[in-house]
């Protein structure tokens, strides 16, 4: 077999796990691929290295594919996503002081995100009542599903993300050290930084992505648009790798070697058991109960590019005014997601064209995997359907004067 050199950037993170197992236990050798991994720290750096073609892949946050069909965030290319590469990962942390001000409100418990919003709008009220300064959130990167979480989240609390509080990128190396430093009062990261945070008396969880959307899209593999349609036969090739790299990594029976490697000082540079932790649902070590679907790699569920999740995402956008709304650029953001390309890598392989909803909340996933519309809930119960942004649109107007 002829083998195919190709490059891809990752950012160190749990979630890049796909890509960094198809290395390094032989899924991509065996699609023909010699594959070479390239580190980065920044999400910013890796958008540019694959916009320019020092990578030919990368471990991307879901948004910035979308955003990069839409023009906006400064891309020097399109990019696509054929497949996906992880669900839910994430998690909302604050400071020692911040989670204190919450226990006075009366707050008690992590895994009700609704509460702890409305904990967080309460801090707010009383430190306007005594003329304090507004408090800071950080996320990793403007066109991140941290940033549409974490405003979503604090919008169904009626706090206003661009004037109640004051936002900030830092990378996801750097996010914990900031909190520690007091530049920050809290933050949305992906695993393992917010164990790192609670692990090291820093931070507290106060909220788990897989609590605020149980099945939300994180990063997928992102690639060249002009890239892939000059590789299409390694295109696939890639596709087919992570499948079989990603359900090695969903198995609990390889928990514990896949934080070996992952922690690896070319890859992670972390302790084994801390990112065990992330991997079980234990993010907190003390936690009765570890969180349910905290980081999901499974392929039935986290691998497939739901077009309905390229939507959401764009209709976020237009809800916090970084893009306009139109019929052609909500065709252009659903573009970024390719499922036509991840069907195509499976026609040998005899994959079946249906996801039963036995691998999934029913609300989400629909039962054919060829839909383009799967319907979408988060914690609060909103509907989002991605065939009616003008009714998704009106319904958060109208939550606004109710």
């Amino acid at each position: 077999m002829t083998n195919h050199q190709l490059s891809a950037g990752f950012i160190p993170l749990i979630d890049a796990a796909p890509l960094i197992v198809a290395s390094a236990k032989g899924f991509a050798e065996e699609q023909g691929i010699d594959l070479k991994l390239k580190r980065s720290n920044s999400w910013a750096g890796l958008r540019d290295r694959l916009s320019v073609g020092d990578v030919d892949a990368a471990h991307m946050l879901a948004p910035v594919v979308v955003a990069s069909q839409l023009n906006i965030g400064n891309p020097k290319a399109p990019m696509i996503a054929p497949c996906g590469l992880s669900m839910n990962g994430n998690a909302i942390s604050v400071s020692n002081g911040l989670f204190e001000a919450m226990q006075a409100t009366g707050w008690t418990s992590a895994r009700d995100p609704a509460a702890a919003a409305n904990a967080v709008a309460k801090v707010l009220r009383r430190r306007r009542g005594a003329g304090q300064d507004a408090l800071t959130f950080a996320t990793v990167y403007p066109f991140s599903s941290h940033t549409y979480e974490l405003r979503y989240w604090l919008a169904s609390a009626r706090i206003d993300p661009d004037e109640d509080i004051n936002l900030t990128v830092v990378p996801p190396p750097m996010i914990v050290d900031a909190l520690k430093e007091g530049h920050i009062d809290g933050f949305c990261v992906g695993a393992p930084w917010s164990g790192l945070g609670a692990e090291s008396g820093r931070s507290h969880v106060i909220a788990y992505k897989a609590d605020i959307w149980p099945q939300g899209p994180e990063k997928v593999l992102a690639v060249r648009e002009t890239w892939a349609h000059t590789h299409p036969e390694l295109v696939s090739k890639l596709v087919r790798m992570l499948i079989d790299s990603a359900a090695w990594c969903a198995l609990p029976g390889n928990a514990e070697e896949l934080a070996q490697i992952l922690s690896g000082t070319k890859h992670l540079d972390l302790r084994p058991q801390t990112i065990l932790g992330s991997l079980s649902g234990r993010v907190i070590a003390t936690e009765a109960e570890p969180v349910r679907n905290h980081l999901l790699f499974d392929p039935a569920i986290a691998s497939y590019p739901w077009r309905s999740h390229a939507l959401w995402f764009y209709a976020q956008m237009v809800r916090w005014g970084q893009v306009d709304y139109s019929e052609p650029l909500a065709r252009a953001a659903k573009k970024a997601y390719r499922p036509d390309l991840y069907r195509r890598a499976f026609d040998d392989r005899g994959v079946a064209d249906d996801i039963t909803s036995d691998h999934a909340d029913s609300r989400i996933m629909p039962g054919n995997i060829d839909s383009a519309a799967a319907k979408v809930r988060l914690f609060d119960d909103r509907l989002f359907d991605p065939d009616d942004l003008d009714g998704y649109f009106a319904g958060l107007e109208a939550s606004l004067h109710s």
